[in-house]
């Protein structure tokens, strides 16, 4: 250390301090304790705060900031400052400096960048909360502490699954329906947050003229879950809305038709039509084989029912009146 004008300087990269002819009073009354400002510079918005309370600044996902803390005393000087991060385990302090032989100390203690990244830190985490302390105290051990909270704002909800049960043998993704027979809607969401999901079905005799409310399912269990859904017209849509205090998710559509389709030939196999009913349901399906009796017995054996498997033109394929009933 070298002594310049009754002042220590401190020969470390980013602690600094400054002084006058400043005692420290013997009677403690006298003093008085440390005011601390905290500047702080978010880059993504280049908004500069100063701060000397408690306070919280709500920061978009990704954002990256910087600290300079000061701690100020005219009446008796300056003993420590540090400045903690403890969700980045991170802490900074200046080295404790004692009264120089005429008895002065440090009016003033920082802690401050130099333009490096040494208290720049990115802040990521939707909901996520950082604590930044500072605190100071005086020659005579009184005590000056802030906290400052940086918290980063919520992602908005988005939906990220919204689909039908896919069938464990055929594969099917339950796009194309089977009238009268009921399968699953699956949903999940992401950064909910207190969302609100609903599903909203709609289904009518053609794809223009869905007019027929099908389903109405409001303030469904969230991040996930499932609905049965059985449709009983040609064509159905369904649509998932999801909103919440951090913002509406972009909407989902789910389609059923009767609508398969064509597929061609490959190596040997074919495309080959169904009109398949039971005694309380009728739906047409579209199986690829080597023969009509092998995609008939692949229909059947994708189920443990008993089932009435005709084959079909395509044409009677797409007609939602091949049905016997």
């Amino acid at each position: 250390m070298k002594k310049i004008y009754n002042c220590y300087i401190i020969c470390i990269s980013l602690l600094l301090f400054s002084c006058h002819d400043l005692t420290v009073p013997k009677n403690p009354k006298d003093d008085m304790q440390p005011t601390i400002t905290l500047t702080v510079h978010n880059l993504r918005t280049a908004y500069t705060g100063t701060y000397s309370n408690d306070a919280t600044m709500v920061v978009s996902n990704g954002t990256q900031m910087t600290f300079i803390v000061t701690a100020n005393n005219p009446k008796g000087g300056v003993k420590e400052l540090d400045l903690s991060l403890p969700d980045i385990s991170k802490n900074y302090k200046v080295p404790f400096v004692p009264a120089d032989p005429s008895g002065n100390v440090p009016e003033q203690l920082s802690i401050a960048t130099d333009g490096t990244s040494l208290i720049q830190d990115t802040y990521v985490g939707s909901g996520r909360v950082y604590t930044v302390v500072a605190n100071a105290v005086n020659f005579n051990n009184q005590p000056t502490t802030i906290t400052f909270k940086v918290q980063v704002d919520f992602n908005p909800p988005s939906i990220t699954t919204f689909a039908f049960d896919k069938d464990p043998i055929t594969g099917d993704d339950g796009s194309y329906i089977k009238i009268g027979q009921a399968i699953h809607v699956n949903y999940a969401i992401t950064d909910c947050n207190g969302c609100s999901v609903n599903i909203m079905g709609i289904e009518g005799p053609y794809l223009s003229n869905q007019t027929f409310p099908s389903i109405k399912a409001e303030h469904l269990p969230t991040p996930s879950g499932r609905i049965l859904v059985c449709p009983t017209h040609p064509y159905a849509t369904y649509t998932i809305n999801c909103f919440g205090p951090h913002g509406t998710a972009q909407p989902k559509v789910l389609h059923q038709n009767w609508n398969a389709p064509q597929q061609q030939p490959v190596a040997g196999l074919m495309t080959f039509y169904y009109i398949v009913h039971d005694e309380n349901a009728c739906w047409t399906q579209s199986v690829v084989a080597l023969t009509s009796q092998d995609g008939a017995n692949a229909i059947q054996a994708a189920t443990t029912d008993a089932l009435n498997i005709q084959p079909a033109a395509f044409a009677d394929f797409t007609n939602p009146d091949a049905c016997p009933f």
